[in-house]
């Protein structure tokens, strides 16, 4: 308003000025300024008016009188005359009048505009509304279209699902989950975590996707929702306290009552975050942890013929399979792993199982050729650029009694 007023005292003045010395200073005839039929000082406020509206127009007329009534002062005319003679005050009428006249119909105006400017805002308010609640029911038809067209295609997938989980393999299971949570849940990011046995740590045993950094090891202690789902025992959807860092789906893998390992869904397709896809991902964790804790079982039986008695050191016959499963997650998933290899100097394998278990996660595999006295160390989901310092550990840790391979 400020800026307005401002505006209009200077436009007024400078035209004022503009007709006064026009009409009057350099006029050889300056009584016929005061006597104009059409005045120009009217056509300035009338332009006033219908510029700023009603407020400025007064503003403007009284500029407008002051300039009329000092011209007719330099005439040397008596100002007391001026008041009484209708044919000189008259101008003044004029002046004010338009200002009223044309100042109202500038302010109607703006009036009417502003009206319909707030009606244009309310309508594209409501009009935006609605399109957001066609776009919801849009998405929900689509949703319900794709689950009762989709309803035959289903039943396959599910046993597609169960067939893939048919192994008595824990390692191939794991491997499997991958793709079965990619394909059926249009998973982008998902990880696996083993659970310490003092259910401190969540140790990472696979992931896959780009776009979210995915921690190695989770501190159970600082993270609610973890310490929930590990409590509860049951899945869980990233809402309420679960926000930020927590997954947008996690379930947990339940063996003996105790949670073993977890399963993530840290991105997926916007269009499958929804009520459904968790009620799917729920039966998919099911099946696998019934899956995985019959392999595991079967496995508790076979480890008396793939590792070495009371040890966690696997024979090579055996190892060279988990190997190959570890070079399959590469090529499907791109996921990088270590393999060390050392020389024995004659360390048992007794001793050799004490030292490494200590040296090494509990997701690593140890393994011993004893035909030509090589210990093998698999690190699974491990960098390249942390092979070497786990491999100063290890020798550290045995005061060099073995010796490194190339």
């Amino acid at each position: 308003m400020k800026k307005k007023l401002k505006f209009c005292l200077i436009e007024n003045i400078v035209l004022n000025y503009i007709i006064f010395f026009i009409f009057f200073y350099i006029n050889p005839t300056k009584d016929n300024f005061i006597n104009m039929n059409i005045h120009p000082l009217v056509i300035v406020v009338v332009t006033m008016s219908l510029r700023y509206g009603n407020y400025l127009g007064v503003l403007s007329a009284t500029i407008a009188s002051i300039t009329f009534i000092y011209s007719y002062w330099i005439l040397g005319r008596d100002l007391f005359l001026f008041f009484i003679d209708y044919s000189y005050y008259k101008f003044l009428l004029m002046f004010f009048l338009s200002a009223i006249v044309f100042g109202r119909f500038k302010d109607n105006y703006d009036l009417s505009i502003s009206n319909s400017k707030l009606e244009y805002d309310i309508l594209s308010e409501k009009y935006e509304n609605l399109m957001k609640g066609y776009e919801k029911l849009r998405f929900i038809k689509e949703e319900l279209r794709k689950q009762i067209v989709g309803a035959e295609y289903s039943i396959v997938s599910l046993y597609e699902i169960a067939s893939s989980l048919e192994t008595l393999d824990s390692e191939e299971i794991y491997t499997e989950i991958m793709h079965i949570l990619s394909k059926f849940l249009k998973a982008k990011t998902m990880s696996i975590y083993t659970v310490s046995e003092d259910n401190k740590y969540l140790r990472l045993k696979l992931k896959k996707g780009e776009g979210k950094t995915i921690p190695n090891s989770i501190n159970i202690f600082n993270k609610f929702c973890f310490r929930k789902l590990i409590n509860k025992k049951i899945p869980i959807k990233r809402n309420g306290k679960c926000q930020n860092e927590f997954p947008l789906l996690s379930g947990p893998i339940i063996k003996d009552h105790r949670v073993i390992a977890v399963i993530n869904i840290e991105k997926m397709d916007f269009e499958m975050v929804t009520e459904y896809s968790f009620n799917l991902f729920k039966v998919i964790v099911d099946w696998i942890n019934k899956a995985l804790v019959q392999a595991i079982e079967v496995e508790l039986e076979l480890n008396k013929k793939k590792y070495y008695k009371d040890t966690n050191i696997m024979k090579y016959e055996f190892f060279k399979e988990r190997l190959e499963e570890e070079k399959e997650r590469k090529e499907r998933y791109n996921l990088e792993y270590g393999l060390l290899k050392f020389k024995n100097k004659d360390i048992s394998i007794e001793h050799l199982d004490n030292k490494l278990n200590k040296l090494i996660r509990t997701v690593d595999i140890i393994a011993y050729d004893e035909k030509n006295n090589i210990i093998y160390v698999l690190l699974p989901v491990t960098p390249q650029s942390v092979w070497e310092n786990i491999e100063k550990r290890i020798l550290r840790g045995f005061d060099y009694e073995i010796e490194r391979i190339i």
